[in-house]
């Protein structure tokens, strides 16, 4: 019944509408007590509200998603219903998404999500929203056009934000900021954004992880984003950010099979070296070319199964491609598997490496605990930095047991470190990890490829071993032997 009587709002108002005419989205994912909040505080400020789909997008200037299921609604979009929604923005049409709707319009952190992305916004502790509630949190304005802001927003489980960094997206201009915690696990909120804006095409959109239509002294902010997703006021123009001079450009792959938090703790590492500059790539930039722009690139954990899947036939040959003509490969754990000869389901062929035992893959519940490995003396550089007592542990989740084997074409693999551990699922055979290979490097064509089964990325102290092998494998410096 409430579905009914939100939908009875269709062909109505519209006629009416002698300004700017602002749809409220009321597919499936969306709240009808939000959406009805949302056509309340829009109407009283003399704006003309229909509620929508996007079969309704022709008869609207400004689209509004408002609260619900971000997951359920870029499900109940589709890929289809995404493209359509993009290509209204894209041609002039404004985007404003309020919690919810926010983490649509933001860089995709779920499959479901990825179908509309519409600034290079990234949505940070994406799984801490349970644990933030519903409460009115502290946010400072970044002279933003909404001002005067309220000290104090409501929050209810919206996104967080922070730049994105991906390829070839522009970027955004942040509004307003969390200036308090309401989690009591460590501030995530912290600075990160709460309100966003940017351009897409000839549109404009506006992201907010803060519900100002929950708010007496904040309504007024809603009418203000729909106004200059509309045209009113002007816009920064969209920037494109390129890599400076004498920089090594690195792309992280950051699709379907990526894990967020391995992707961020390599972007992390990276930092400590001003010379890498690093930029998220998925499945559709690597088909189009876009790794050619780059020095190296790097396959994170996550399921190598889902990053080919990501890839597809296209993108697979475009990353042999980029490696064989001179372009760096590091692949940690998912990438290491992705990067083997063997299982030929997933594995690129880059090395000539095989995986041992995938039967009893699961080795160890993810992410809960790390291996003992060692140095082979003989390797081309050093996986640590000098003075790391070696044996040493490092975080493992599944990763791969390497072992060397000969395939017609490929060069063979110098080990970095070997596997000290003899990690087993209750129902594996024991003795299969010690003395497999943990990492490696070797070349595959004119490139260089460095694969780590454990994590460096994820273990306190060992960022530095990511850093050497982006180096090396994005840089091409001499090899030099221990």
């Amino acid at each position: 019944m409430r579905w009914a009587l939100v939908l009875v709002w269709i062909c109505a108002a519209l006629a009416n509408a002698d300004g700017l005419r602002v749809g409220l989205y009321a597919g499936p994912g969306s709240d009808p007590a939000d959406l009805q909040r949302l056509s309340e505080v829009l109407e009283q400020s003399g704006l003309s509200v229909a509620a929508v789909t996007t079969a309704g997008l022709d008869r609207v200037d400004v689209l509004v998603v408002g609260g619900g299921s971000g997951n359920r609604l870029g499900e109940g979009l589709g890929e289809a219903g995404g493209a359509q929604l993009a290509e209204f923005v894209r041609k002039g049409g404004g985007y404003v998404g309020i919690s919810a709707g926010g983490y649509l319009g933001a860089r995709g952190y779920s499959a479901e999500t990825r179908v509309l992305e519409l600034l290079d916004a990234r949505v940070v502790d994406s799984s801490g929203w349970r644990q933030r509630g519903v409460a009115d949190v502290a946010v400072r304005d970044l002279d933003s056009p909404l001002a005067p802001l309220p000290a104090e927003l409501r929050y209810g489980h919206g996104p967080l934000f922070a730049p994105g960094r991906s390829h070839d997206r522009p970027s955004y201009t942040p509004w307003a900021e969390y200036a308090g915690e309401l989690a009591p696990r460590g501030g995530s909120m912290l600075g990160s954004h709460a309100i966003v804006a940017g351009v897409y095409g000839a549109g404009r959109v506006v992201l907010s992880g803060v519900q100002p239509q929950e708010r007496a002294d904040s309504q007024g902010l809603v009418a203000r984003m729909v106004r200059w997703a509309g045209g009113e006021g002007p816009a920064a123009p969209a920037k494109t950010e390129q890599p400076p001079a004498g920089s090594v450009p690195i792309a992280v792959f950051d699709d379907g099979g990526s894990i967020d938090g391995c992707v961020e703790a390599i972007f992390e590492a990276a930092r400590t070296d001003p010379r890498l500059w690093v930029r998220r790539v998925d499945g559709k930039d690597v088909r189009d070319g876009g790794l050619f722009r780059y020095d190296a690139v790097v396959f994170p954990g996550g399921s190598a199964t889902k990053q080919s899947a990501s890839l597809g036939p296209e993108g697979q040959e475009q990353v042999r491609a980029f490696v064989r003509e001179g372009g760096g490969y590091l692949g940690i754990c998912a990438g290491a598997y992705l990067a083997a000869s063997e299982p030929t389901r997933y594995g690129l062929g880059l090395t000539a490496l095989r995986c041992v035992d995938t039967k009893h893959w699961r080795r160890i519940p993810r992410d809960s605990g790390g291996v003992a490995v060692r140095l082979i003396p003989s390797a081309a550089y050093r996986a640590f930095e000098p003075g790391v007592a070696l044996p040493t542990w490092l975080g493992y989740a599944n990763g791969p047991l390497l072992e060397p084997g000969d395939y017609a074409g490929l060069p063979q693999v110098i080990p970095l470190l070997l596997f000290e551990s003899d990690v087993h699922a209750a129902d594996a055979p024991a003795g299969h990890m010690p003395g497999k290979v943990a990492a490696a490097l070797t070349t595959y064509g004119g490139g260089r490829v460095v694969v780590f089964s454990p994590h460096p990325e994820l273990t306190r102290g060992r960022g530095p071993a990511v850093v050497q092998a982006l180096r090396w494998a994005g840089q091409a410096p001499e090899v030099e032997a221990e």
